[in-house]
C-alpha cells in the first residue's frame, strides 16, 4: 500500500513518536510510505531517523500550523500522488484533509486517529455539529483507548464508527534498567510536555514531603514550564529537583531514573508510559481515564492532584522496586508496535476492502 501520514509536525508528543514508530514499521514492512508535516519545526532526531529509512518527508515552510495556507500546501503535495491510504493526525489537519475529500481525493481512503479525551473545541457547542459533519468524511476513526472512544462518541452522538487500537513502540529499542538505588538516591523521572494536561505541580509538591535521598528528574518543556519552576523555588526544592529540557535520549533519561510518575490532569493514552515500562521502571500514574487504561495493575494509582496520596504511592514503589519493574515490564509487551503496526495495517485493509 501506499500510505501518507500527516501530522502538524515531528515533536516529543506522544502522537507524533507514534506517527514515527508507525512509519518505520510500515517501511520496514515494505509498504511504501510518506510523511507530511505542517509545521518547519521539527524534532531533528525524529526527521534524521525517518529519512535514514528512506521514508519521504514533505515539511512545510511555516511555523504555524494553523497557518491557512497549509490547506493549499496539503492539496499541492497529494494532488497527483495516488494514495491508497491517507493517515491524519491532530488538530488542525483534520479540518484541512476532509475539506479535500470531495475535490481530489476520491479514491485514498482517509483515516483519523484522535488522541486526547478532551480538547478546547469541546467547550464550544456550537462546534458540535461541524464537527460531526467533518468526522464523518473519514472512511475510518481511530481512538487510542477505550476513554477517548468514550469522550469522542459522546461529542459526536456516536453518529461515527470508532475503532479502538491503542499506542505502540519498538519495546526492542529500550535497555531494561540494572541497576537501582545509585548512590543511595531514588530518582524519580516524568517525560512530559509541560501543558495543562499535565500535572507536573503535584509531582513537585510531593516532593516537600520525601526524604532528601529523593531526586526528581523532568524532561520536556512548554507553555506552564515557568509556573512549575516558580513553584520549586517557592518550595526551595532546587536541590531535589532538576530540569533536563528536551531529551533526545529517551531510553538514556528513563535509565536514569529508578520510578516513574506520571501526573496528568487528562490523559488520552501515556505513551511516555509504555516507554518508561519497556526500561522496567515502577509505574505510579494518576487514575484519569485512558491513563489507568494503560497502566491497569502494573503499576500504582494515585487520585489526581493528591499530593498525600501521590507521597505514599511513591513509598510503596521504594519498598517493592523489583515486584513493580517487572509487572510494568511485562505490559509494555503488550504495546510493542510490531503488534500495533500490524492491526493499523488490518485496518486500513479491512476499509479499502469495505469490510468496516
Amino acid at each position: 500500500m501506499k500510505i501518507l501520514f500527516i501530522i502538524n509536525a515531528l515533536t516529543i508528543g506522544g502522537a507524533e513518536r507514534l506517527v514515527t514508530n508507525l512509519a518505520l514499521h510500515m517501511k520496514n514492512e515494505k509498504h511504501d510510505v510518506e510523511l507530511l508535516l505542517l509545521s518547519n519545526r521539527n524534532s531533528s532526531e525524529l526527521i534524521n531517523k525517518i529519512e535514514e529509512n528512506n521514508i519521504k518527508v514533505s515539511i512545510s515552510k511555516y511555523t504555524k500550523v494553523r497557518d491557512i495556507r497549509n490547506y493549499l500546501f496539503i492539496k499541492k503535495q497529494i494532488k497527483n500522488n495516488q494514495y491508497d491510504v491517507i493517515h491524519v493526525h491532530l488538530f488542525p489537519a483534520l479540518y484541512y484533509v476532509s475539506l479535500l475529500k470531495r475535490r481530489i481525493l476520491k479514491n485514498a481512503k482517509l483515516i483519523y486517529t484522535e488522541h486526547s479525551t478532551d480538547n478546547k473545541r469541546r467547550s464550544k457547542k456550537i462546534l458540535r455539529k461541524i464537527e460531526i459533519n467533518i468526522y464523518k468524511k473519514y472512511d475510518g476513526v481511530i481512538a487510542i483507548s477505550k476513554a477517548v472512544k468514550k469522550t469522542l462518541n459522546d461529542w459526536l452522538d456516536h453518529k461515527v464508527n470508532i475503532e479502538i487500537i491503542e499506542n505502540g513502540i519498538p519495546t526492542s529499542d529500550f535497555s531494561v534498567k540494572k541497576e537501582f538505588r545509585k548512590n543511595n538516591k531514588i530518582r524519580v523521572g516524568m517525560v512530559s510536555r509541560f501543558a495543562k494536561s499535565k500535572d507536573h505541580l503535584t509531582l513537585v509538591r510531593a516532593m516537600k514531603y520525601l526524604p532528601n535521598y529523593y531526586e526528581l528528574y523532568f524532561a520536556g518543556e512548554g507553555e506552564t514550564f515557568e509556573n512549575v519552576k516558580k513553584e520549586v523555588f517557592r518550595l526551595g526544592l532546587q536541590k531535589k529537583i532538576q530540569f533536563k529540557g528536551n531529551v533526545v535520549n529517551v531510553n538514556g533519561f528513563l535509565n536514569e531514573c529508578d520510578i516513574y510518575v506520571q501526573s496528568s490532569n487528562w490523559e488520552g493514552f501515556g505513551l511516555s508510559v509504555v516507554e518508561a515500562m519497556a526500561v522496567g521502571l515502577p509505574i505510579i500514574a494518576s487514575n484519569v481515564p485512558g491513563l489507568s487504561e494503560t497502566v491497569l495493575d502494573s503499576g500504582l494509582l494515585f487520585e489526581k492532584s493528591n499530593v498525600f496520596n501521590l507521597v505514599d504511592n511513591i513509598r510503596i514503589a521504594e519498598c517493592n522496586l523489583e515486584f513493580y519493574s517487572n509487572k510494568a515490564y511485562e505490559r509494555s509487551k503488550f504495546y510493542d508496535i510490531s503488534r500495533v503496526g500490524n492491526e493499523h495495517l488490518k485496518y486500513y485493509k479491512n476499509i479499502k476492502d469495505k469490510k468496516i
